[in-house]
């Protein structure tokens, strides 16, 4: 359980489940079959290892730490010799973990970077490339799910992000450093050297699930090249995402739904790219809103947040039972859920949390003030039985909407059974741009 409405989560992007072991990294985009899952990342937020291995090396990765945060690693041999080095803050705890000590020692590098890179945490290595190469190549799996790797020379001069520069947010990260260090930053991604935002990076701003991630390749590969790419998106889905989308260099954006007019007006329906981007939570897009691209990819926003009620006691499955059929209801994909919420009242139900779990999502409880706030502001319609049962008078809807954040719209009014109530509310898409921006600013 999370006490953080979703709207204002940044954690990373965590791998879909299905990637291949092969993609290279150095290809414009990823190709996978797996699909993004933020929510469901066992990593804390911002999780970062620095690395050393030398006494130069350690003094460059000290200001790494206190610019950026994390853990300092640096080899027994040079801790035993003093190193040269003060000991920084303490990096933040792992889950289920004590927090270590502010600098942590190795006697391999090479195992003690795959034990980080198999947790999931971000590496940043002040040391050699190739030496971290040979360490990782091991234990790489895909770039949409190995976690970001950057290399740093012992004099803080050049700052490489060596894998998962999108999704993982090297990139990003390797700016940061480089900003702190007064170092160049060398991206090598095509689509970040010409300033386009390659549609794996589109996934992470608009907090997107992946499917079928093996047209992200052919995608990238169109965009990079100065190829068109079509970008389908509904105006009333996207809502205040929908300037952003349009300003996105490469691409071109056309209205789902609208035939013979769509944006901007010089692109007929006979003018259509190979490739295109569909970003849509509709469970199903009329045939005549399908792009005839050769590619095409579809982006899922995990933008619905559920707003559950229950009586006390209610079995997981049953919620979950609920929830899927207020998706089915509102015509939205499963993948287009990005959390539950409930009622301060309902914190103790058991049920409400295996649900969440199964459903492989976040659970936030809104106090009641903030409730009553929503149902002011949204006009909601209240009940005195539940008022007298919980406090407050409704539950599911002004949930909803308060996790959901600025800019939500309740897009499935409550629906009850067997004692059990569900709303859904979804966020604003300016809103999840803004939040997500640090990932994936170019």
């Amino acid at each position: 359980m999370t006490e953080r409405p979703p709207h204002s989560d940044a954690a990373p992007d965590r791998a879909p489940e299905n990637a291949p072991d092969n993609a290279p990294d150095s290809a414009p985009g990823p190709a996978s079959d797996r699909v993004l899952n933020p929510a469901a990342d066992p990593r804390p937020a911002g999780s970062i290892a620095v690395f050393a291995l030398t006494p130069g090396g350690a003094r460059t990765a000290e200001r790494i730490v206190s610019a950026v945060g994390g853990g300092l690693h640096l080899p027994e041999r040079l801790l035993a010799a003093g190193g040269g080095t003060h000991r920084p803050a303490a990096p933040a705890p792992r889950p289920s973990a004590a927090p270590g000590p502010a600098v942590a020692g190795f006697t391999g590098v090479a195992a003690a970077l795959q034990r980080e890179f198999r947790a999931g945490t971000a590496l940043v290595c002040v040391m050699a490339t190739g030496v971290v190469v040979r360490s990782l190549a091991p234990v790489l799996r895909s770039k949409l799910e190995d976690p970001a790797v950057i290399v740093v020379d012992e004099l803080g001069r050049f700052v490489v992000p060596l894998l998962s520069g999108h999704v993982g947010g090297a990139n990003a990260l390797a700016r940061r450093i480089a900003g702190t260090l007064g170092a160049q930053a060398v991206l090598t991604t095509s689509t970040d050297v010409q300033g386009l935002l390659g549609p794996d990076l589109l996934a992470v701003a608009l907090d997107a699930r992946v499917e079928d991630a093996a047209a992200l390749l052919p995608a990238s590969a169109a965009l990079a090249s100065g190829r068109p790419v079509d970008l389908w998106v509904d105006p009333a889905e996207v809502g205040g995402a929908t300037a952003f989308l349009s300003d996105l260099a490469g691409y071109r954006l056309r209205a789902i739904g609208v035939v013979d007019r769509v944006v901007p007006p010089s692109h007929e329906a006979g003018d259509r790219s190979e490739v295109a981007v569909v970003v849509s939570a509709a469970g199903n897009i009329g045939a005549s809103a399908q792009p005839e691209s050769e590619v095409v990819l579809r982006l899922i926003p995990r933008w619905i947040v559920a707003g559950v009620g229950c009586t006390r006691g209610t079995p997981a499955a049953a919620l979950v039972g609920a929830v899927r059929e207020a998706l089915e209801s509102a015509g939205l994909r499963a993948e287009s859920l990005r959390a539950l919420a409930s009622v301060r009242a309902k914190s103790d139900e058991p049920g409400l949390e295996e649900a969440a779990g199964e459903l492989g999502v976040p659970l936030v409880f809104a106090d009641d003030e903030q409730v009553e706030a929503q149902i002011v502001a949204y006009g909601l319609a209240e009940s005195d039985w539940v008022r007298k049962s919980i406090g407050v008078g409704a539950a599911s809807e002004p949930a909803a909407l308060w996790a959901a954040g600025p800019g939500a719209v309740l897009v499935q009014h409550k629906i009850a059974r067997d004692g059990i109530t569900v709303a859904l509310a979804r966020m604003g898409g300016e809103a999840v741009v803004a939040a997500r921006e640090e990932r994936w600013a170019l």
